[in-house]
């Protein structure tokens, strides 16, 4: 689902385009890592990444959030410890760079 509605509680302001939202149903209860990518990009493209139940709760809209990897490494990863059957709404955002045009990969693994 292609939204632009949702303020992230992390990073920078987003770019004004569409994040993306993804959703999540967790096979087997583990801790799970979601991380970006923006393959073959060599900008300053960045992205924000953060996790939802649904909730809606006002003083924690989110369950986790991540802007950057590390100051050399402007992907963003999520690890997480859920249980089977949860279902959550991953959200890919950009800063600085993006545009509704970049391609990404979100990368979910079990760990």
């Amino acid at each position: 689902m292609v939204v632009n509605q949702i303020e992230p509680s992390c990073g920078d302001e987003p770019e004004p385009v569409p994040e993306m939202v993804h959703r999540f149903e967790v096979p087997v209860s583990a801790r799970y890592r979601f991380r970006t990518s923006l393959p073959g990009i060599i900008t300053d493209a960045d992205t924000i990444l953060y996790a939802s139940d649904g909730a809606c709760n006002d003083d924690e809209p989110y369950l986790s959030c991540n802007a950057d990897r590390s100051e050399i490494d402007s992907s963003s990863e999520l690890i997480l410890d859920l249980a089977e059957g949860s279902v959550l709404f991953i959200v890919v955002d950009g800063t600085t760079g993006a545009d509704a045009g970049a391609t990404y990969v979100l990368d979910v693994r079990r760990q």
